[in-house]
């Protein structure tokens, strides 16, 4: 038999023949241990339903509550019957408790969840039998649930209190968010030009600023700001001209915000800003549709209540843009740092710079990674131009969009990355490449010039002592492989050991720092050869 000590494990799972006493514990214990127990009965998932229900037709008031509670724990996790049965028949409990808590579990199910047996048509059907919080419970479930018949029954209402009226504003902005379908249709229009002269922040990984900044030179003095984002000043050209620095992340236009005096008036600061002519013109001009945001405070958690004051505020001010973050076309980040700013960011559109990929595996690079090397390579018409891992083939394929190459070569001795490789190079169009199953180790090429890669990087290669040898060895081969003047572009793991390698076999050594590429940070290393005299 069970001890009720064993609930203060967050692991325990009470076995089928402990089940009766953990619900025991659930419907009679004090108001902790019932919390614990029915942790533990979730857990226990599926074993747990049966025996609930039955304890349902003879429970109290107080442990139909408790009953309620676990039963849309559960129905969030699990679909079946009886649970869908149980929480509908607690919707019309001759006790309101029982029937508000029930109506709190219906409102956290997914929406198609809760669609499938039918729970909007029960809650819309005991809204009329009900007032104050169980009332109110029913309208936030069904702004959370509900469709379009909710939206026409809670318009149609007149709210009791202050409190209901704001929960009904947000159950209907809810439902008519969700009205909202995103068609491949809405896009944004990055050939257009902004409405006006802006500051734009131009997000990349760490590590590739001074590349970034390189492949802007022409659309006017770049200043940096961090480690991962500089700022174009006074642009007024289109985005899509941005897209062509093909490191780039994302763009952002900044909005400055007047801080407000206190914290209770971030909202209204908020929508001042965002509700600026030359904001709205720059949104409607730049979206195909009416413009649809999503607020963000992206280090700051989820701050729900401020996030909802922006959306009622913003309903309220203006009709020419709408925050729907399910169906957004922007996202608009807040920062709320010493120079309090509002990002809008473009989120969709269909990227121009990489939809030759059309292959992936695990472990290759991100393009505006592979465009960085590329761009640091600096390939010339003379140059035979070797990936020995070649991965997904995004090093060789932006490089051939630099446009100057005698031959790509891409060796892997795995059949699936060459697989892609393929795949991503014929639907780039590009030509003079050859694809061969080899070792990078042990691989023998004629007339090889330069070299560019990305080697493996994952924690697995670092721990089982493979990856050290591996890359050392590569050096050596990638040595007697090039020729006079020959160059080597590539991020390393293992910097240090790298380095001191390459430089005794003769390579000049140029270390250009860490790069950000997702949770590691490999160094960018430029080793060169020396020109026969």
């Amino acid at each position: 038999m069970p001890n009720s000590s064993d609930l203060s494990d967050p692991g325990y799972t009470p076995s089928r023949k402990d089940l009766a006493t953990v619900l025991d514990w659930l419907l009679s214990g004090d108001e902790a241990t019932a919390k614990l127990a029915e942790r533990a009965l979730v857990r226990a998932g599926m074993t747990s339903i049966e025996l609930g229900v039955e304890r349902r037709v003879a429970a109290n008031a107080e442990q139909r509550v408790r009953l309620a509670r676990l039963f849309g724990r559960l129905a969030q996790g699990i679909s079946d019957a009886r649970l869908d049965e149980a929480l509908l028949a607690m919707l019309t409990d001759p006790q309101a408790r029982v029937a508000r808590v029930a109506a709190v579990a219906i409102g956290k199910l997914p929406q198609a969840r809760a669609q499938q047996f039918g729970a909007e048509a029960a809650l819309t059907e005991q809204l009329a039998r009900h007032t104050g919080a169980e009332r109110r419970a029913i309208i936030e479930a069904l702004g959370k649930i509900g469709g379009g018949a909710a939206l026409t029954v809670l318009g149609n209402i007149v709210a009791e209190s202050e409190l209901e009226t704001q929960l009904l504003e947000r159950a209907r902005m809810r439902l008519g968010r969700a009205q909202v379908a995103k068609s491949d249709a809405d896009t944004i229009l990055l050939d257009v030009a902004l409405a006006r002269p802006c500051t734009v922040a131009l997000f990349h990984r760490r590590g590739l600023s001074e590349i970034i900044g390189r492949q802007l030179r022409g659309l006017g003095n770049t200043v940096v700001t961090g480690q991962d984002c500089r700022l174009l000043h006074h642009y007024a050209g289109s985005i899509a001209r941005l897209l062509q620095a093909r490191s780039l992340l994302v763009p952002a236009i900044v909005v400055e915000i007047v801080r407000p005096r206190d914290e209770s008036s971030w909202a209204t600061a908020v929508v001042d800003a965002i509700t600026q002519n030359w904001v709205l013109d720059l949104l409607e001009r730049t979206t195909s549709t009416r413009p649809r945001l999503r607020f963000t405070l992206p280090r700051e958690g989820h701050q729900r209540a401020l996030l909802w004051g922006i959306s009622e505020q913003l309903a309220q001010r203006t009709s020419r843009i709408d925050a729907n973050p399910k169906a957004a076309l922007w996202e608009v980040q807040l920062e709320r740092g010493r120079d309090a700013q509002l990002l809008l960011i473009p989120k969709h559109f269909d990227d121009p710079r990489f939809g030759y990929r059309v292959r992936e595996i695990s472990g290759a690079s991100h393009p505006t990674i592979a465009a960085a090397l590329a761009d640091l390579l600096e390939p010339t018409e003379r140059d035979v131009i070797w990936d020995p891992f070649v991965g997904s083939g995004l090093e060789l394929i932006e490089c051939a969009r630099l446009g100057r190459y005698r031959e790509l070569i891409g060796t892997d001795n795995n059949a699936r990355s060459l697989e892609a490789a393929a795949a991503n190079v014929q639907s780039a169009k590009i030509e003079r490449v050859r694809l061969l199953n080899a070792d990078a180790r042990t691989a023998r090429l004629n007339g090889v010039t330069a070299i560019i890669t990305n080697p493996p990087l994952g924690i697995r290669h670092q721990r089982d002592g493979q990856l050290g040898p591996l890359l050392l060895d590569f050096l050596t081969n990638a040595r007697a492989s090039l020729g006079a003047a020959g160059r080597l572009v590539w991020l390393s793991p293992l910097p240090q050991q790298t380095a001191r390698h390459a430089h005794s076999l003769g390579f000049a050594v140029e270390r250009l720092g860490p790069v950000d590429v997702g949770g590691l940070s490999p160094e960018l290393q430029v080793l060169r050869l020396a020109r026969s005299r």
